[in-house]
């Protein structure tokens, strides 16, 4: 005996509505994350300028040429890495916990670029 049989009316499955909507929500965290990481890595060349009002006789990391290296490749490998974490956990890997990946793409995105201007700015 169908629905339509017994006088009841068919409705929608809300659950597949609301798999849409999420899906819909992790495309845009992760375009946002690729807007984000793509800053960081235009941003990375500039975070070695920092070494721009070094003397011979300062200290700070990013007077060296090593502190100078550090700086650039922490941006660029924290942009690749966390585009990498997001993409492969929310969408290649088997979608569980897709928030929980997208965060930890923004999560290390966004501390490297922090480590990386510590470090540009004399901080370190």
């Amino acid at each position: 005996m169908s629905s339509t049989e017994r006088g009841t009316m068919d409705v929608p499955d809300p659950a597949g509505r609301g798999r849409t909507l999420a899906t819909i929500g992790a495309a845009v965290a992760t375009a946002g994350l690729v807007v984000l990481a793509a800053a960081e890595f235009f941003l990375s060349s500039f975070l070695v300028m920092g070494s721009d009002a070094c003397y011979e006789q300062d200290e700070p990391l990013i007077c060296t040429p090593g502190g100078q290296q550090l700086v650039f490749w922490l941006a660029v490998s924290g942009a690749v890495v966390g585009l990498g974490v997001a993409v492969g956990g929310a969408w290649i890997w088997p979608r569980r916990w897709r928030a929980a990946w997208i965060g930890l793409g923004y999560l290390v995105v966004l501390s490297t670029f922090g480590a990386a201007y510590m470090i540009a700015t004399g901080n370190s």
